[in-house]
C-alpha cells in the first residue's frame, strides 16, 4: 500500500471512529475496501502507537475511548 493511500485509509478510519459510524469489523473492512484480516492489523498497529480504541457493542462502532466527536482527549 501506497502512502498516500494509507493516509487517506486512516484519514477514512479516524473519521469513522470519531463520529461512531464504523459498523461491525466485518462490515467496516468492506466499507473501506480491505480484507478484515488488514483491518485487524491496521487495528493493531493503531493500538500500538497509543491510539484507545474499543469496539463498542451498544453503538456497533469502534470508538476511542477517551475522546468526544471533536477529536479532542479528555
Amino acid at each position: 500500500m501506497g502512502i498516500i493511500r494509507r493516509s487517506q485509509l486512516l484519514k477514512r478510519i479516524q473519521e469513522n471512529i470519531l463520529r461512531k459510524s464504523t459498523g461491525s469489523p466485518q462490515k467496516f473492512a468492506r466499507r473501506l475496501g480491505i480484507k478484515l484480516r488488514t483491518w485487524y492489523r491496521i487495528l493493531r498497529e493503531l493500538r500500538e502507537e497509543g491510539e484507545d480504541i474499543i469496539y463498542d457493542s451498544s453503538s456497533s462502532s469502534y470508538v476511542y475511548r477517551d475522546r468526544d466527536l471533536t477529536g479532542v482527549k479528555f
